[in-house]
């Protein structure tokens, strides 16, 4: 099998689009836990809190 240039770059390509969606994926999930911590701690902990000051 001959690797030309075309392969080469056509390979590169598709490595740098797998790691930048993988890079994206990742920040998605940190702000999903952030979005999902500031919901908990803002508006369900609260009313948990009231309810153990009772």
């Amino acid at each position: 099998m001959e690797l030309t240039l075309a392969r080469l770059q056509e390979l590169a390509d598709k490595e740098l689009d797998g790691q930048v969606m993988d890079a994206l994926d990742g920040a998605r999930n940190k702000q999903a836990i952030l979005w999902g911590a500031l919901f908990v701690g803002g508006v369900a902990l609260p009313p948990l809190v009231l309810l153990l000051l009772r």
